[in-house]
C-alpha cells in the first residue's frame, strides 16, 4: 500500500469496484494510515455485494480497487460542501432527467433534485426521506450541460437504460461511473409515477 500510495497524487480518492459506498478520502497523504487503509481494502474486496439487491454483476467481475485524483470541490454551485453529482438517467443514447446530489454529509445525508434536458426543476418526482431532503435552493444550469448531454447520450448508446454520473469543475466535465441498477432498484425518494415513467422508456422506442 505504501508503495503504491507513493505514486498517487498528494491528494486522492480511492473505492472498489463491486461495492457502494466504500470510498476513501486522502486529503494529505502524507497522513495515510496505509495499515488502516490496506487492512479496510482487504474487507471490502471479500464482500459479495450485489447477492442481497439482485445486482449480481458486481459479483461476477474480478474486485479491484480504483484510486484517483481528489476534485477541488471548493468551488460548487449552490454553496454545496461536496461534489455536485450529476446523475443523468439515460436510454439507449437518450439522456432523460438529471438528478442532482449535493451537500452529501457522510453516507447518510445529501440534497436531491431534478432537472429536465432544459434545466427545469421537477419537484414532483421526488419523495423526500431523511436520507435524501430537498435542496435549499435549485442547482444552476451546469456552463457544460450541453457536453454533459452529449456524454450521456454517447455512452448510454445501446443499453436500454443506464445512469451515467459525471461531475463539472471549473468549466470541466469529469467522468463519474455508468450505473445500471442504481440502489438495486430500490430509489423510495422518487415517486411511483415518477418510477414508471423511467420504467416505461426502457421499453418504449425512444
Amino acid at each position: 500500500m505504501s508503495t503504491f500510495a507513493g505514486a498517487l497524487p498528494q491528494q486522492f480518492v480511492m473505492k472498489c469496484n463491486n461495492g457502494s459506498g466504500d470510498v476513501v478520502v486522502c486529503k494529505d497523504k502524507k497522513d495515510l494510515d496505509a495499515h488502516k487503509t490496506q487492512e479496510y481494502f482487504r474487507t471490502m474486496m471479500q464482500r459479495t455485494y450485489g447477492t442481497l439487491t439482485g445486482e449480481n454483476h458486481y459479483t461476477n467481475i474480478l474486485p479491484a480497487i480504483i484510486a484517483e485524483e481528489l476534485l477541488d470541490s471548493s468551488t460548487q454551485p449552490n454553496g454545496s460542501r461536496s461534489l455536485v453529482d450529476y446523475k443523468i438517467w439515460s436510454f439507449d443514447g437518450h439522456p432523460a432527467y438529471i438528478v442532482c446530489y449535493s451537500h452529501r454529509h457522510d453516507r447518510y445525508y445529501c440534497e436531491i433534485g431534478v432537472y429536465d434536458n432544459e434545466w427545469h426543476e421537477h419537484r414532483e418526482c421526488l419523495r423526500y426521506t431523511k436520507h435524501y431532503q430537498p435542496e435549499r435552493q435549485p442547482i444552476p444550469r451546469p456552463i457544460c450541460l450541453k457536453e454533459m448531454l452529449e456524454v450521456a447520450s454517447k455512452l448510454s448508446k445501446g443499453f436500454p437504460q443506464v445512469r451515467v454520473d459525471l461531475y463539472e469543475v471549473k468549466g470541466k466535465v469529469y467522468f463519474g461511473e455508468l450505473t445500471f441498477t442504481s440502489s438495486g432498484g430500490y430509489m423510495a425518494h422518487f415517486t411511483d409515477q415518477f418510477l414508471k415513467e423511467l420504467g416505461d422508456k426502457c421499453l418504449l422506442p425512444q
